[in-house]
């Protein structure tokens, strides 16, 4: 099978133009790999990913637009989703998070169970402005017959200028998947000024302010969930200086004899990139990593199960930190690690081959023409994979992120959310029952990392860590 790549540097309205009259040469994938859909092609927004050169000083978005072959879609503003788009209520069937029995085969078209869970908030922290993000969303909303979203918007350092059209999309992916996953939580996105490290880590604190509480016998914080990052820079050697702005605020609980440290009831995701490798904040040991695959369906449409997300030279990023020591609770892995943090640590649906669709406006002054409607492509990118799983984790309402900490603050002996996943995944019945397994060996690709050097297998892998979730249960 074969998808063309296309790079651009052009917002994605006048990218829809170009493609309408576009003959490119092909890229082979794996032969055996069955993304849906098999042809099309693959649009470039301009950023290309991370590189040691920018290392640590600016971040990249990683979201992805993806034309099928034979579905371009006319100028406009589209009122309906890409066809092929997964919706929330087939991406609840394939990763049941909602009540069964399921529809056989999951198929997009006949499945209309939307999950409905979802509580305190999901912090979006993201760069630059969206400023139509709230019609964009009550747009998503209506479209699926969601309910009406809690949304608002906080600037880290003032009202930034307007996103570039890959940042808009990036943030729209985010906010609108979150809330898919947990309609009933509140979507707070936090704006930095733009994507340089300073303005982000800002905009991070800002978020994790939120989460500070005075602590009594009666009260509990006024905030609680997750925050999402779709964003992502190279690793580099000062990274681990970085690290302590994805920790959980900490304070101070005093007994009747005696006080001791605690963290607030947060969790942070940070995508795992989309290109081989491993990158930062993922692989800080305070978040949890979130990787990529592939929904695979067959002719019909109905979801014969997941793959790796492998498509040279794009994929799910993971494998041994370069800087980052390995965390307490991935020490039974260190056979594979060497002593190093391992990524990703959870991973879902990616690929923007078996993508999503997203609503989202582009101005006048970014696009031109301007855009309202949906994306005229399948959208993908880990900027997908961070905000549905901390959607899904929101939902099952565990919110693990608080508890006690050791007297040097050490985040490789505490991180709780990922020290229950790799709990679990040591576990005969949790792991079988919690999460599918990402072999890859029956439907095809199995490659990750540079030049393919990885490999999935039974259990956690560079390819898609402990594997995707199945059900709300030990999240």
């Amino acid at each position: 099978m074969k998808r063309s790549i296309w790079p651009l540097t052009l917002a994605f309205t006048a990218v829809l133009l170009a493609f309408l009259g576009f003959t490119g040469s092909l890229f082979a994938q794996s032969p055996t790999d069955l993304p849906k859909p098999a042809s099309g092609t693959l649009i470039d927004l301009g950023d290309r990913g991370p590189t040691p050169a920018d290392a640590g000083i600016r971040a990249h978005s990683n979201v992805e637009l993806f034309v099928p072959t034979g579905t371009a879609r006319h100028f406009g503003s589209p009122s309906s989703p890409p066809t092929g788009a997964e919706t929330p209520a087939s991406l609840a069937c394939i990763y049941q998070l909602v009540p069964g029995p399921y529809p056989p085969g999951c198929p997009i078209s006949g499945t209309s169970v939307n999950p409905s869970g979802g509580s305190g908030d999901i912090f979006i922290v993201e760069p630059y402005d969206d400023p139509t993000a709230a019609s964009d969303l009550a747009a998503f909303a209506s479209y699926y017959n969601m309910p009406t979203p809690k949304f608002r918007t906080v600037y880290a350092q003032g009202q930034p200028a307007t996103a570039p059209a890959n940042w808009l999309l990036e943030e729209a992916t985010a906010i609108e998947w979150a809330y898919a996953m947990a309609p009933n939580a509140t979507i707070i996105l936090v704006e930095a000024y733009d994507p340089s490290l300073a303005a982000l880590m800002q905009a991070e604190d800002v978020a994790r302010s939120f989460f500070t509480a005075l602590l009594c016998s009666y009260c509990g914080p006024p905030f609680y969930g997750e925050i999402s990052n779709s964003w992502t820079s190279a690793e580099w050697s000062g990274e681990t200086s970085y690290d302590l702005h994805f920790a959980p605020p900490r304070k101070t609980a005093c007994g009747r004899f005696f006080c001791y440290q605690t963290a607030d009831s947060m969790v942070i995701f940070a995508a795992s990139g989309n290109f081989p490798g491993v990158y930062w904040p993922s692989a800080s040991p305070w978040v949890v990593s979130a990787g990529g695959t592939t929904i695979n369906r067959d002719s019909s449409g109905n979801f014969l199960g997941e793959t790796v997300w492998y498509s040279p030279p794009h994929g799910g990023g993971g494998g041994p930190s370069q800087y980052e020591p390995i965390p307490s609770w991935q020490m039974s892995l260190n056979y594979l690690l060497g002593g190093q943090r391992g990524t990703p640590d959870l991973s879902i649906e990616a690929n923007p081959a078996s993508g999503v669709g997203v609503y989202v406006t582009c101005p006048i002054n970014i696009c031109f023409p301007p855009y309202t409607g949906w994306t005229p492509g399948l959208v993908g990118g880990t900027s997908l994979a961070s905000p549905l799983l901390a959607g899904i984790v929101n939902s099952a309402g565990n919110f693990y992120g608080g508890g006690f900490l050791d007297s040097n603050y050490n985040p490789y002996n505490y991180t709780p959310e990922n020290a229950l996943l790799y709990s679990e995944l040591a576990g005969a019945v949790a792991y079988p029952a919690y999460f599918r397994d990402i072999k890859g060996s029956q439907l095809g690709n199995n490659q990750c990392g540079p030049g393919g050097k990885y490999r999935s297998r039974y259990g956690w892998d560079f390819c898609t860590g402990i594997g995707t979730p199945l059900t709300l249960i030990g999240k």
